[in-house]
C-alpha cells in the first residue's frame, strides 16, 4: 500500500524585482562538502539574511537569504555583493583587517568582522540599503 504525503505550504514568495533591503543576520554554515563538475571541495560557507522593504499581508517583511563561500577576493560573490550593498569598493586596508580577523580564528557566528564594515541590524536607511533581486 503506497503512502501518500500531502504537501500544503503557506509559503509566500517575495515579489520579484529590485527592493531596498537590510542585512539582518550572518550565519556560519561551517565547512560544506560541495561537488561541482565532478570535483569535490570543502569551502567555509556563510549565509546572509536580508529583510526587504515590501511586506506580506500580515505586515511582516519578506526575508531573502543567500549562501556564500567565505572569500573576499574581488571575484568572490560575497565581495561583489558586499561592495554593491556598500556602494563602494573595499580599500586594501579594510580587506587586510577583515582577513586578519578571520585568520586569527574569529568566529563568524557573531559576524563581528563583517558588522564592522557594513551595519547589519538597523532601520532601512540610505547607508544600509541595497537593491536586492528577489
Amino acid at each position: 500500500m503506497p503512502i501518500i504525503a500531502k504537501f500544503e505550504s503557506s509559503f509566500i514568495p517575495a515579489p520579484s524585482g529590485l527592493h531596498r533591503a537590510v542585512c539582518v543576520d550572518v550565519i556560519d554554515l561551517g565547512i560544506v562538502k560541495r561537488v561541482y563538475n565532478g570535483e569535490m571541495s570543502m569551502p567555509h560557507m556563510i549565509k546572509l539574511v536580508w529583510q526587504i522593504e515590501p511586506t506580506m499581508d500580515d505586515g511582516s517583511h519578506f526575508i531573502i537569504t543567500k549562501d556564500y563561500t567565505l572569500a573576499l577576493s574581488p571575484r568572490a560573490n560575497l565581495y561583489r555583493d558586499l561592495t554593491s550593498w556598500r556602494k563602494k569598493e573595499f580599500t586594501d586596508d579594510e580587506l587586510e583587517e577583515i582577513r586578519a580577523k578571520f585568520s586569527a580564528g574569529l568566529s563568524i557566528d557573531d559576524a563581528n568582522a563583517i558588522r564592522e564594515i557594513v551595519p547589519l541590524v538597523e532601520d532601512i536607511a540610505p547607508q544600509a540599503e541595497k537593491e536586492v533581486t528577489a
